[in-house]
């Protein structure tokens, strides 16, 4: 049986913890040992873990010290500028790594995880969940078999509204860089909606475990809350064999909608949603359709993923290598695009029962939809406030530099 630990049990790491709560039970893993932080753990789930005699341990480089050699798999469900740190001394500790999304804030970062895991010749797997899924698996075999002819364009838009407590959560919310200055470059596309660009650039590779060959990027960022990063974005990618990837993102809207994703083909359109994929010709013909993976099951995919990595080196996870095509496309477009505060008179700020504010960009809703149907980013003629700038070249491009917050 697998021995399996945890770093971080509150936030997203909730998550986590009743993944390996239920993993235990099911007897699949032996759920060892956690780090948990003083008043990070609700009573109910101290006392569960206490009943599981798992061994509690107040920092990571205790519990690496003292079972060094005795984790099959470390989860990380961190906040982003302790992903590499901690990946780097879990691996080097015996363990394989389960580490969230984003996998590092930079592609020095990326890069520096995935030589760390090559020297230690163990994995890490990225917590993109979506890519662990079925109808994800289908979409990528559907799009290599050739039925669809060439894929030509990807896109989606996902309106996520959050308030000011989502900001609040923790000290990194919304943040470019730590206070020692390190890059955090949290975003809604490297945090919440992350897992929807990656799937696009996953759907854009040319193999199986592949993604994109990205030339160029191109995008614009927004801001109304009162934070260093933006919560609006819109961002085109060209690949060097032409295929164009659209996103749209934004936490200043009225309304959750999306994400809304579809896949243009020479000879047909993929349509999906959370709930289901749809697969038509160009007539609108359906070909195909299928259920998305809902609740429970999204985390039980996952964890086959992870099991049967251990089991078989050439099980299908998402590496640190496919999870860092998204960190190329962040660090180009923070690099390439400023972060462009809108005036008052075009936000609207609402007031939950609770004292939450939600700040919302009054034409951003309708902006995004219409460019999504159009193919197309936000310009001048749309919003007087855009900064359009040129498409950013990758080809020699190393990561982030920071060059626009010097």
């Amino acid at each position: 049986m697998l021995n399996a630990a945890i770093i971080g049990v509150s936030g997203f790491g909730v998550t986590h913890l009743n993944d390996l709560f239920r993993e235990h039970e099911a007897g699949r893993v032996n759920f060892i040992a956690a780090v948990i932080h003083q008043n990070q753990v609700s009573p109910e789930n101290l006392e569960r873990i206490k009943a599981l005699n798992v061994e509690i341990f107040e920092d990571y480089p205790s519990m690496f010290a003292k079972l060094a050699g005795k984790i099959d798999i470390c989860c990380i469900p961190t906040g982003i500028a302790l992903h590499r740190p901690m990946t780097e001394a879990a691996l080097a500790a015996g363990a394989n790594v389960f580490v969230e999304k984003p996998v590092a804030p930079t592609l020095a970062d990326a890069e520096a995880m995935e030589e760390a895991a090559r020297k230690a010749g163990k994995f890490v797997a990225v917590g993109y969940q979506t890519i662990y899924q079925p109808e994800t698996r289908r979409i990528k075999e559907l799009l290599l078999s050739g039925k669809l002819g060439k894929a030509l364009r990807f896109k989606c838009y996902a309106l996520w509204p959050r308030k000011n407590a989502y900001y609040g959560r923790n000290g990194w919310a919304g943040a470019l860089f730590s206070p020692a200055g390190a890059p955090i470059l949290d975003s809604p596309f490297t945090n919440a909606v992350a897992h929807y660009l990656n799937l696009l650039l996953f759907y854009a590779g040319n193999t199986f475990e592949g993604t994109a060959d990205v030339k160029s990027v191109e995008a614009g960022m927004f801001r109304v809350n009162p934070i260093a990063s933006c919560d609006t974005a819109d961002i085109r990618v060209m690949t060097n064999d032409g295929k164009e990837i659209l996103f749209y993102a934004s936490h200043a809207i009225p309304a959750t909608e999306g994400p809304i994703s579809c896949i243009e083909c020479e000879k047909g359109i993929i349509h999906y949603t959370q709930k289901e994929t749809v697969i038509t010709d160009l007539d609108g013909n359906e070909i195909e359709r299928i259920d998305s993976a809902a609740g429970v099951d999204v985390r039980l995919n996952v964890w086959e993923g992870i099991r049967n990595r251990i089991a078989d080196p050439d099980g299908f996870i998402c590496t640190v290598k496919l999870a860092s095509k998204a960190v190329l496309v962040s660090n180009a477009v923070f690099d390439s695009a400023p972060i462009v505060d809108l005036p008052a008179s075009l936000v609207d700020v609402t007031v939950d029962e609770e004292g939450n504010t939600l700040r919302i960009i009054r034409p951003m809703e309708e902006l995004i939809k219409r460019c999504y149907k159009e193919n197309r980013l936000i310009t001048k003629a749309d919003f007087p406030y855009t900064v359009e700038t040129a498409p950013f070249e990758v080809a020699d491009y190393k990561g982030f530099t920071g060059q626009l917050y010097r």
